[in-house]
């Protein structure tokens, strides 16, 4: 754990008051246990903002704690420590209860956004993230979340290497006998695909504003680590005037746009934590699974979120000079590997996907084009009836999208699951069942597929007549 007692940090920590008593005797025993690496002070939870501020100019607290609506709703705090900081003491929101997208204000008007899981993240894993915003020169990079002798794993990405490669390298590592986040596979690679499409032009989500054109040839930095308890991934990459408010904009929990890549990032990750970096125009992602899993538990409710501003100085480099090359975790040789059938099938499947998506734009843009030229005929015009809003296609192909994707994590898996059966020796009676789900899915798919081409075929044939 980072820090000296020559300098022991202090902390104010606002008790929720609206929670159950075991959980505010939780809290009391976070707070305890965090008095190992700081001086924590208690607060009661009815203390006005003026008094809190009044507190923090005298006590000069590193890291101020209070609960999640307090902090969507104190106005001057923030300010009174700096609006455009990148250093020095910050205020961070808890939530010590489940807490949905919807219960959130609206987040734009926000510099920075610092919300924390205190219900479902265990003391250890709080202990963790907590020490990793006390202590500065601790807020980027992996190493600093992991004890010194970590192995980080990094690899240079470039658009031209391809989604698909990078996805089936992971499924590769998250099931590696090294490893111990079988279960958690599906969520790394989503979450992975989602940091691709966050820069690149190919993979799942709507258009980002982070996403550039002709990115193909742009570099940015991965890493990976893991221990027992944490597993994590980190890109960098250059974006010159994004910074901490448009990211806060960006990652802000949003049930609306469940589709995007922001928000299949927050859904999947128990952390997900964002710096910008106004001197070098860099960007960091962060994203960490836990033990504790909040995310698998409640996919569907606010998970812990930490986006923020960082100067030059605490802004971890991109590179990592002890980081050993990412092939060499690879579970499975695979030179001179051939396809298999169901490789085959997924990838005709994807691009069957991939042209009809292009030509449902299309059709959008022509119907468009369609209604703006009614509307401009009927102005002035009377006796027109009402007139519906119509469906946002563009939303249901997205939400098309992302079942698609679920439902080839889920051949993956049944594959590798009647593979591992095999390998132990089990016999077609165990199997059985496994297979005949895997193919059940797959004739939905491709009749998902054949449904989709139909209906295309039609909409070009009318599009045509008209």
């Amino acid at each position: 754990m980072p820090g000296s007692k020559e300098q022991i940090p202090q902390i104010a920590f606002v008790i929720d008051d609206r929670v159950t008593r075991e959980r505010v005797q939780r809290l009391h025993q976070l707070a305890r246990e965090l008095r190992a690496y700081a001086t924590v002070e208690i607060i009661e939870g009815e203390i006005p903002e003026e008094r809190l501020i009044s507190k923090w100019r005298s006590e000069k607290y590193a890291l101020i704690l209070v609960p999640w609506y307090r902090y969507l709703n104190y106005k001057k705090l923030d300010g009174e420590m700096g609006l455009t900081r990148v250093a020095g003491p910050t205020v961070a929101g808890y939530f010590a209860d489940s807490v949905l997208p919807h219960e959130l204000m609206d987040g734009c008007n926000f510099q920075r956004a610092l919300l924390f899981d205190f219900y479902r993240m265990t003391n250890t894993e709080l202990i963790r993230l907590i020490a990793s915003v006390l202590f500065e020169p601790a807020r980027s990079g992996l190493r600093p979340l992991f004890k010194p002798d970590i192995t980080i794993f990094e690899e240079q990405w470039h658009g031209e290497q391809g989604l698909a490669a990078r996805a089936q390298l992971f499924t590769m590592i998250a099931r590696s006998e090294r490893l111990d986040w079988k279960p958690r596979t599906a969520a790394i690679r989503i979450c992975l695909m989602s940091l691709w499409s966050l820069f690149y032009e190919e993979g799942p989500g709507k258009s980002s504003a982070l996403r550039k054109e002709n990115t193909l040839t742009q570099q940015a930095s991965f890493q990976f680590a893991q221990d027992p308890t944490l597993f994590a991934l980190r890109l960098v990459h250059t974006y010159p005037g994004f910074n901490s408010y448009q990211a806060v904009h960006e990652f802000w929990p949003d049930g609306t746009k469940a589709t995007t890549n922001s928000q299949l990032l927050l859904r999947y990750s128990d952390l997900l934590r964002i710096h910008t970096c106004p001197d070098t125009h860099q960007i960091e992602y962060t994203i960490i699974f836990t033990k504790s899993a909040p995310s698998v538990a409640a996919s569907n409710e606010v998970h812990s979120l930490w986006i923020e501003g960082l100067e030059k100085n605490l802004f971890a480099r991109a590179s990592d000079p002890l980081a050993k090359s990412l092939p060499e975790f690879s579970a499975v040789n695979t030179e001179n590997h051939k396809a298999t059938p169901l490789e085959q099938q997924l990838r005709s499947k994807e691009r069957l996907l991939s042209e009809a998506t292009q030509k449902i734009r299309e059709l959008v843009q022509t119907l468009k084009t369609r209604e703006q030229v009614i509307r401009e005929m009927k102005v002035g015009g009377v006796g027109t009836g009402v007139q519906f809003a119509p469906p946002d296609v563009h939303t249901l192909l997205m939400a098309l999208q992302e079942r698609y994707q679920q439902a080839e994590i889920e051949v993956e898996e049944l594959e590798f699951q009647i593979a591992e059966l095999s390998k132990k020796g089990a016999g077609q009676k165990d199997t059985t069942k496994l297979k005949t789900r895997l193919d059940k899915l797959i004739l939905q798919e491709q009749e998902w597929i054949k449904s989709i081409t139909i209906a295309l075929a039609k909409m070009k044939k009318k599009r045509l007549a008209g």
